[in-house]
């Protein structure tokens, strides 16, 4: 695919997107721009598209990295917050200390405290995952 054709997808996508993340986009645009300016009181005119690019795209993994932890942290924090039933007995399970956990993203390594439960009765210990139950186990201590 040719550049025009690359950058009139990415505008029919940015066409295509629901009005408040298209505002929203604008919104961290703008702000970003003015960091990466200074405010507009950096010199531009003698900046390789090479540095451009690095600059732009290394904020932008960066910001992403720290946006995926924020949302996993909340994820965890979300599910410690309600009471947990092993999915083999039934019972309730007890809160253990949450671990730390590095994830690999498209844009480079998460880091969150992954919550851990413990079944009493089981003896085995369950993490969250996606999808039935929302639990998986871990080993039988």
């Amino acid at each position: 695919m040719e550049s025009g054709q690359d950058e009139n997808a990415e505008r029919s996508k940015e066409a295509s997107m629901p009005r408040d993340e298209q505002d929203l986009v604008q919104r961290v645009s703008a702000m970003l721009l003015g960091e990466l300016t200074q405010g507009g009181k950096r010199d531009l005119g003698t900046m390789r598209l090479d540095d451009l690019e690095s600059e732009v795209f290394g904020l932008a993994d960066r910001v992403s990295r720290r946006v995926a932890e924020s949302l996993l942290q909340e994820q965890a924090d979300t599910l410690n917050r309600k009471p947990m039933l092993c999915p083999c007995c039934q019972r309730e399970l007890v809160p253990k200390a949450s671990q730390s956990r590095t994830l690999q993203l498209r844009r480079g390594e998460a880091q969150w405290e992954e919550p851990a439960w413990r079944c009493l009765s089981c003896r085995r210990d369950f993490f969250p995952s996606v999808g039935g139950d929302g639990l998986r186990g871990g080993s039988g201590m």
